[in-house]
């Protein structure tokens, strides 16, 4: 999401289903660093999310950051996430991207309603471990693309792992295997 109100209208004319982003700053971070979403309020993020909706398009939240520092085991830590939660599913966001499985269990057990997509950070990039994640209940993952995008027979195999969608980014900066790619 670039939070331009007048871009949806341009994208409603395409065949896409979900725009992605998050606040500047929340409880559980993200895929991107803070600085690089430009600024966006609640107040921008909600009138964003309704306009998206109006559109026919769904909002995915970003929860994917890699570690979340053990503060998940805090009581109130979990209390701002289901703050957080809440004012999503009032906003109307649908779908949330998660990276670590504690996070994930505790969206899909608490509220049912989101469609969960396993982030990139998550590192999927075998068979096994897309049927751990199915097995949790994601409704998508989105694979480990940094290594496996041209291995065509490890992607077959995860393709017959899984029931549940899989979805690859095909425009990674990074070279293939680049070690400084988390």
């Amino acid at each position: 999401a670039n939070y331009d109100l007048n871009l949806i209208d341009s994208l409603s004319q395409y065949p896409i289903w979900e725009v992605y982003g998050k606040l500047t700053s929340d409880l559980a971070g993200g895929g991107r660093a803070s600085f690089s979403t430009g600024g966006v309020s609640k107040t921008l993020l909600k009138n964003y999310i309704a306009a998206l909706r109006k559109a026919g398009i769904d909002f995915n939240y970003l929860l994917n950051s890699a570690c979340l520092g053990g503060r998940q085991w805090d009581r109130r830590w979990q209390r701002k996430l289901t703050r957080l939660l809440d004012t999503l599913t009032d906003w109307g966001v649908k779908r949330i991207t998660v990276s670590t499985a504690l996070l994930f269990k505790m969206i899909r057990a608490r509220y049912p309603h989101f469609s969960l997509k396993v982030g990139i950070f998550a590192q999927v990039d075998t068979a096994e471990r897309a049927r751990f994640w199915e097995d949790l209940g994601a409704d998508e993952i989105t694979l480990e693309s940094f290594s496996i995008n041209r291995n065509f027979d490890r992607l077959e195999k995860i393709r017959r792992a899984v029931r549940c969608s899989l979805q690859l980014i095909v425009n990674h900066p990074c070279l293939p295997n680049c070690p400084m790619q988390i």
